[in-house]
């Protein structure tokens, strides 16, 4: 599904209208899914108060919507009308008629209304601003979201309609005192603002409403939301006649004598992706550690990199044996040492002779320092690189606060400038193509902020490269991979405690999920 930007989606209602959908048909349709959903959440809504905070614009119109059918179905609904409404749709005098109770700022300047119902509500729906907010919260409205977030009721489950109150639709930045929901209901098309900066940390749980734009209006976005069903269309065939050797085989190059743990992360992570076989180039010290943790890879020693010769070796030894291999991963592990840069810097020279590959960690970094101005250069078209923030900041020679106001554009445009996928890591991770197209993950998770769970994604998609899918696809569901299983694992241990390892045995369990998956 695309990701818009305001401009967009009002561009796209405007089309909707040309065929046929007037904005009050969009509205009756938000207002609808979004009682719907409220009942999905509360169940029997008969006992439950709600809570609906109304500001003038269109989420406002939509918050009224939902209130005549949440009340028509049976539940307690009040209406807090947080600002003067010019607009004559939704009619308000026919909600009270229904039996909705109204109520407003302008009566209620002590808050004693609104406090009292956020005492004895089950749900509020924050319906005050939409995707058109600039400017910071002030005045009434921040006197009425002061209260909401000194709010003592733990019970409260609040819903906002398109995006938080308070949060720039398009860049994610937010007010302090924006509101934090527990589920958002973007409307129509998820929004940009949604998967970057503070929006994670805002949204809560992000749900996608069809409010019925018709299919031939075509969002004209150059940004998708990685999805369930799509990545259902890549996955893998597994045909009952297989052998190992149908799943293809992969290659890891890295480790070092402080990071030994790297390797095996992506190697075990490579098997459970589902490739045929796992090869680990390192060093016999680091063979002889990493064996005793499993006996899934195999191995092609080399020796330790300790002077020219030994590196030149290195490099021989590896080529003469690529060619058995559909993918390839440098640098988990690896260190920037003098001589493993050598080692680097020749591989990359004879990168013809390199299957589909992968560059992680210690690799992106001595690729950032070996030719400043074009790094690239000696890069296959389609090589796929994995860097975090501050890896990324080393590639395209720009601040972490610079990347940061639009981490999207940032890494489109490296990865158009260096013809290389870019996988820019983080919450909502982006995979950036060198087509000028991005992908976003829907995954935001403290669970993977922590060591290792790089090495775990770089190994998923090499495995997912030796199992025949394109760089592209490969890249984009490696990461909705790695991100279900983060789920998976969160589910488990929560946001504190777990590590890398623990998304190991949740790899296979994600690819079944999605696999088994009914669009």
């Amino acid at each position: 599904m695309k990701i818009v930007n305001s401009k967009q989606m009002l561009d796209i209602e405007t089309e909707a209208c040309n065929h046929g959908i007037s904005q009050n048909r969009l509205m009756e349709n938000a207002g609808l899914g979004i009682a719907r959903r409220v009942r999905m959440h509360l169940g029997n809504l008969a006992p439950n108060n709600i809570i609906i905070l109304v500001g003038s614009g269109n989420n406002g119109g939509d918050g009224l919507i939902a209130a005549k059918y949440l009340k028509m179905w049976g539940a307690a609904v009040l209406v807090y009308l947080c600002s003067n409404r010019k607009e004559s749709y939704p009619n308000i005098a026919n909600l009270e008629k229904l039996g909705v109770q109204i109520k407003s700022f302008s009566s209620d300047r002590q808050l004693t209304e609104l406090q009292s119902a956020l005492s004895k509500s089950s749900v509020l729906i924050d319906g005050v601003m939409g995707t058109g907010l600039s400017r910071p919260i002030k005045g009434d409205i921040l006197t009425i979201f002061e209260l909401i977030r000194k709010n003592e009721n733990e019970s409260l489950y609040i819903i906002s309609i398109d995006v938080p109150s308070g949060l720039n639709s398009d860049t994610g930045d937010s007010d302090n005192h924006s509101i934090h929901s527990n589920l958002t209901l973007t409307l129509g098309y998820p929004k940009i603002g949604l998967y970057l900066n503070q929006g994670p940390t805002l949204t809560g749980t992000v749900g996608i409403l069809d409010i019925g734009i018709p299919k031939k209006v075509i969002p004209q976005s150059n940004i998708t939301l990685i999805s369930m069903s799509w990545a259902k269309s890549v996955i893998p065939n597994r045909p009952k006649n297989a052998h190992k050797g149908t799943f293809g085989k992969t290659l890891i190059v890295g480790g070092s004598k402080f990071y030994s743990g790297a390797p095996y992360l992506a190697g075990m992570a490579s098997a459970r992706s589902g490739v045929g076989l796992v090869t680990l180039a390192v060093t016999n010290t680091l063979q002889q550690s990493i064996s005793t943790l499993s006996p899934v890879p195999t191995y092609l020693p080399l020796s330790e990199f300790s002077n020219d010769t030994n590196v030149s070796q290195n490099i021989q030894i590896i080529l003469g044996k690529i060619n058995k291999y559909q993918s390839i991963l440098i640098g988990p592990g690896s260190g920037t040492s003098t001589e493993t840069q050598n080692f680097f810097q020749q591989l990359m020279d004879k990168n013809q002779n390199l299957p589909p590959t992968v560059l992680d960690a210690d690799a992106i970094n001595m690729l950032s320092q070996s030719n400043p101005q074009d790094w690239w250069s000696n890069l296959n078209p389609e090589t796929i690189l994995t860097p975090h923030l501050a890896e990324f900041s080393r590639l395209a020679k720009l601040s972490i606060e610079k990347i940061k106001t639009d981490k999207i554009k940032f890494a489109l445009e490296l990865a158009i400038r260096s013809k290389t996928i870019i996988i820019l890591k983080g919450p909502n991770t982006i995979v950036a193509m060198p087509t000028g197209t991005a992908f976003i993950s829907p995954f935001a998770n403290p669970s993977l902020a922590t060591a290792g769970t790089g090495d775990v994604l770089a190994g998923i998609i090499a495995g997912f490269l030796a199992q025949g899918l394109s760089p592209q696809s490969a890249s984009q569901l490696g990461v909705f991979v790695h991100g279900i299983s983060g789920e998976y694992v969160n589910c488990k241990y929560g946001d504190q405690g777990s590590i890398a390892s623990d998304l190991l045995a949740y790899i296979p369990k994600t690819i079944d999920l999605i696999r088994n998956h009914n669009s």
